[in-house]
């Protein structure tokens, strides 16, 4: 009996902490928040082409630990305001007020983050974590 017993707490203790819900951040503990700058921009025309170095005005991504996000559209390629990491290679960022969402692939190590856009041929934007 008491073995019996003891196997309904062990089953039922198990199954009460698999139903606990988990709080999660939006980026899904990959250290992304913080603010971005734009270092390098990438645009092929069908064939492999460098990374350039981007020359124009400083243009800025930041990334809260609350899924919102504070970027131009010319950054991330339309306007959003919040985002969430759905994986180790894809980023999802959201317009709150218009339902529109966009997925783009990305990389991220501490210092360096990569996002690359939906094109035809390959092209991205490489930015610069400045604290």
């Amino acid at each position: 009996m008491r073995s019996v017993l003891l196997i309904i707490v062990i089953v039922s203790a198990g199954l009460s902490s698999a139903c606990t819900k988990r709080e999660s951040s939006p980026d899904n503990g990959r250290n992304l928040p913080g603010t971005w700058k734009l270092k390098e921009t990438m645009m092929s025309p069908g064939f492999t082409v460098p990374w350039e170095p981007y020359k124009g005005p400083a243009r800025y991504m930041t990334l809260y630990a609350n899924g919102s996000v504070k970027a131009g559209s010319d950054v991330v390629w339309g306007t959003y305001d919040r985002y969430y990491v759905k994986d180790d290679q894809n980023i999802i960022f959201i317009n709150s007020a218009t339902s529109d969402s966009v997925n783009y692939r990305y990389e991220q190590s501490f210092n360096s983050f990569t996002l690359y856009f939906q094109c035809y041929e390959a092209c991205g934007s490489r930015f610069k974590r400045v604290f």
